[in-house]
């Protein structure tokens, strides 16, 4: 019987069975930070458990109504609440990409494909982090322009 968690229509592997449901969910929010808010539904597959993860509206991971604001209403507090929202920046695609790299400087697909799991996991989460740097980098625009009385 194995574990499968849902979210956004993907389906992730149980990355250890002897995590909790919500061990597993903190782990997949430090790459989908609405996930630390999500509802979890259990629904049966054959053998299988299929645990899958449903956003909040209005829950972590999205921008506060604060962080939202027109620049000129940015409070200290605000600006730092955006940058807050900004994810690491190790991102395992980059060290995915080392480590599917053959000598020649080919991509090796055989090894990519026996953890495509981990690779869309990856991808996800380099998406994430550059919607996330453009709503930070627009914020940050709007903020540093000259204000006209």
């Amino acid at each position: 019987m194995a574990r499968i968690f849902v979210y956004d229509d993907r389906e992730f592997p149980d990355p250890d069975p002897a995590m909790t449901v919500d061990q597993v969910k903190a782990t997949l929010s430090d790459f989908f930070g609405e996930i630390a808010n999500a509802s979890v539904t259990e629904t049966a597959r054959g053998a299988d458990t299929i645990y899958e993860f449903q956003r909040r509206v209005g829950t972590k991971g999205a921008p506060s109504a604060a962080a939202l604001r027109p620049a000129a209403a940015l409070d200290p507090q605000s600006l730092a609440a955006l940058l807050a929202c900004v994810p690491p920046t190790r991102l395992r695609i980059i060290e995915l990409q080392a480590e599917l790299t053959q000598p020649d400087g080919s991509l090796d697909l055989d090894a990519a494909a026996a953890r495509q799991a981990e690779v869309e996991l990856a991808c996800s989460e380099a998406q994430e982090y550059a919607r996330s740097t453009t709503r930070m980098l627009e914020a940050l625009k709007c903020r540093l322009q000259p204000r006209h009385s």
